[in-house]
């Protein structure tokens, strides 16, 4: 209801997907904000987590659409 969003990471080779599915065009426009949110957490020294990221991506998304919707980040 709230829509989704994707991440999927591979670690070793610092590379990332990002897929964002039912979300309003308003978030979609702020795709580079998300994309810099995940790069800076893969180029840390000490990466916390898969589940530190999703809490920043959703507090990320309620700062733009109001609300936080479903998301995922899988580690590769």
């Amino acid at each position: 209801c709230n829509g989704v969003i994707f991440v999927s990471l591979n670690l070793q080779k610092k590379k990332y997907q990002i897929e964002l599915r039912g979300l309003p065009q308003k978030l979609h426009k702020r795709q580079q904000d998300i994309e810099n949110l995940v790069k800076a957490h893969i180029n840390a020294k000490k990466f916390r987590g898969s589940d530190d990221l999703r809490i920043n991506l959703r507090r990320l998304c309620q700062e733009h659409i109001g609300y936080k919707p479903v998301t995922l980040v899988q580690e590769v």
